[in-house]
Parts: C-alpha cells; structure tokens; sequence
C-alpha cells in the first residue's frame, strides 16, 4: 500500500505589496521547482476571479499542490521548508487537507504522479478536474466561459454546496430553491422560521460503476431459483 499523501493548500492574499509577492512566485515556479526532501510533484497554482472561472485572475487566491512520500514528508515541509515559509508569511489566512488519491485519469505534465489507494477508508471526498485547452480552440472555449458561469451564479445547488459540503441531487435543487426563498424572506421581515425539507444526496459517485462496466469489470451474480426462494423466505420471515 502507498504512503503517498496529497497537500493541497490554499492561500489568501491583502494588500498590493502581499499580492504581488504571490504573483512573483507562482512566476518563479515555472523556472525554479520547489524542491523537498519526499516531494515528488508540486504545483503553484492560481485562481479564476469572480466566481472562480474567468480568464481573469484572482490575485488575492492561490493554492499549492504537493505530492509527497508520506506524510512525515509533508509534514517537514510545511513546518521547515523556508520558500513555502515565506510565501505563507505573506498570506493573510492559509487553509487545506491531506488527502490520497483512489482514482485518477490522464497526465499532468506528461505522467500521472498519484499513487492510487484502494482502500482509504472513511472520510471527506474531494473531487480535482484539470484540463489544458488546444491553443486554437481557447477562443470558442472562453466565448462561453462567461455563460456558464453566468448560469451557475446564485444557483440554490451550488450554494448549498459551497455552504454545507454536501451535493444534492438535482431534484432536491427544486426544495433548496424554496428553502433560500423562504429564509431570504422571513429576514427581511425580521422572522425567525424553522424551514423543514427534504434532501438526498448526488448519484454522481455511480460514475465509477459506470466505468467499471465499460471497461468490463463488473461481474454478473447469477441467483439460481433456490437462492431466490430462500431469499424471499427470509423477506417473509421478517
């Protein structure tokens, strides 16, 4: 089994001089890597402005990526590693997790640097999308940019995701619209309401039984007649 952990942290920046030290150094990460002892992979990477994707920057937002060995590894890191040190002094406020990775697809930089877990256990799920865009095709790509983002802005799925951390299903979407309205309501009155409703959660983890079955990993369990008999049996008995 692989000790390799993922870091991810993000980073926030005030001031002109603050924000310009980040900038300065997601720059120098493409000359000069960053280098620890146990890091394998690492990325200085920034953020969209407005709601997060926009060819614009947000020179406020950055967030760092490190693939370690371990976590002793990362841990070293963060605490001894005087570039990362520097760079944190200047952030008005530094949050992140350490994660492992069971599934990935396609490269980064040519290979794929997660080591894949089988069995992480229980815990929070995080879910990392990274494309690059065909230089002729950035164009079309960034003409409709502005009307997805346009579309997802204020959206009651979206909200409650950001706010709570857990996604809904798209039919509970319909109840959270209600429930936002509601509340958005009694505080302009100056009411206070307890608003019941009903939520179920996102299907979209089904994907891996997706892939699995187009690449011919699922397995058929074939029940004979008697297997459903007494399966039933035990149904009734119940």
């Amino acid at each position: 089994m692989s000790d390799q952990i993922i870091s991810i942290r993000f980073l926030s920046f005030e001031g002109f001089s603050n924000m310009r030290f980040a900038f300065a150094e997601m720059g120098r990460s493409f000359v000069q890597k960053w280098q620890s002892n146990g890091l394998s992979f690492a990325k200085h990477l920034g953020v969209g402005a407005g709601n997060g994707f926009s060819i614009w920057p947000d020179f406020s937002s950055y967030a760092f990526l490190g693939v370690f060995d371990n976590q002793a590894a990362s841990d070293h890191f963060f605490t001894s590693n005087q570039r990362w040190l520097t760079l944190s002094s200047h952030a008005s406020a530094t949050k992140g997790w350490d994660a492992v990775a069971i599934k990935g697809h396609g490269a980064w930089n040519g290979s794929n640097p997660f080591s894949i877990v089988e069995d992480p256990g229980n815990g929070p799920l995080l879910v990392m999308t990274r494309a690059s865009i065909v230089w002729y095709k950035s164009p079309i790509f960034w003409f409709y940019v502005s009307h997805a983002s346009k579309y997802l802005e204020n959206r009651a799925g979206l909200l409650f995701a950001k706010a709570e951390g857990v996604l809904p299903a798209p039919e509970a979407n319909h109840a959270i619209a209600q429930v936002i309205r509601e509340a958005n309501e009694a505080t302009a009155i100056g009411e206070e309401r307890v608003i019941l409703f009903n939520l179920c959660g996102h299907g979209h983890f089904d994907l891996t039984a997706y892939d699995d079955f187009i690449q011919g990993k699922l397995q058929d369990h074939v029940l004979d007649e008697e297997a459903l008999q007494a399966s039933a049996l035990g149904v009734l008995a119940v």
